[in-house]
């Protein structure tokens, strides 16, 4: 409602053109193995019913994800909670039917094969595909994903060590004290990057950002909220999201290539947000809580 409009009027619309040049002269790393191809059936398939699937995915997502309807609670009820692992307190909680891969990707993947009239080849060539495409990502991630999780559970130990997460940073606040605004995103961004998103980034250091400010006797809102604002340029060198995203357009190998050059803009962002805090916390609202 705001961007169509906006950009048929010109609003920040470069004057020049820019697009890709011809597909000869791209580089190597800019061609993936997925080959987009022309429709060779000859099905007669409505604009409406190609868009069934996402429309599905997109109410089913609503409808078991928002509080005051009772679906939320019925698809959490199917849990499994692991005993403690290796002797210690630490536990994990399993929602099979909470994970957005099960509900409602594959519910609606299942949905489509007699929604679509499919036949036994065509479903056998879909999801040998899909299952072709995952295999490098689920490498990666199977052993992220842990990682993440010892991360998050360090803290819980018998000599009472700090979790790794809070030493790293803790670090940092030593050395830049009073000028922690400008170094707060960064540690959001890092959470995200090592976490796999924004929401587990401030599980990570929303509580630790909390105490900073308080030490440091300067806005707690700004120091959260800047930790927040981290987290979510974070995403842009997120491996989780890098990972998924090569996966998709069928780019395997140039992960760390896209992190690198996601490195450069997120900096910049990140130092643009840092003295934004800075003026915010120490001259125009010093005093907000």
């Amino acid at each position: 409602m705001i961007l169509i409009p906006s950009t048929k009027a010109g609003f920040l619309v470069p004057k020049k053109s820019w697009d890709f040049p011809e597909k000869g002269k791209w580089l190597e790393n800019w061609n993936g193995s997925i080959t987009v191809k022309e429709n060779s059936t000859n099905e007669n398939l409505s604009l409406f019913k190609a868009w069934v699937p996402y429309i599905l995915i997109g109410l089913l997502l609503v409808f078991t994800r928002v509080r005051f309807l009772p679906f939320n609670d019925w698809i959490k009820s199917v849990k499994y909670t692991s005993p403690e692992l290796f002797g210690t307190s630490v536990v994990t909680d399993f929602d099979p039917l909470n994970i957005p891969g099960i509900m409602p990707f594959m519910l609606i993947a299942l949905i489509c094969i007699p929604l679509f009239n499919m036949n036994r080849r065509q479903v056998g060539v879909a999801w040998g595909e899909a299952l072709k495409r995952i295999k490098g990502p689920f490498i990666a991630l199977i052993f992220a994903v842990p990682l993440v999780r010892i991360m998050m559970q360090s803290g819980t130990n018998p000599s009472d060590y700090l979790s790794m997460p809070i030493a790293m940073a803790q670090s940092m606040v030593y050395i830049f004290k009073g000028a922690w605004p400008l170094i707060d995103t960064f540690v959001g961004a890092l959470g995200a990057f090592m976490a796999g998103s924004n929401t587990v980034s401030n599980m990570l250091f929303a509580l630790f950002q909390y105490s900073i400010a308080d030490n440091l006797g300067i806005s707690h809102i700004i120091v959260v909220s800047l930790q927040n604002v981290g987290g979510a340029l974070g995403n842009m060198i997120c491996v989780h999201n890098v990972i998924a995203a090569c996966a998709t357009v069928g780019l395997i190998g140039v992960e760390g290539l896209l992190i690198k050059r996601n490195l450069i803009p997120m900096t910049f962002a990140a130092i643009i947000v840092g003295i934004i805090g800075l003026i915010l916390a120490f001259i125009i609202v010093p005093g907000l809580f």
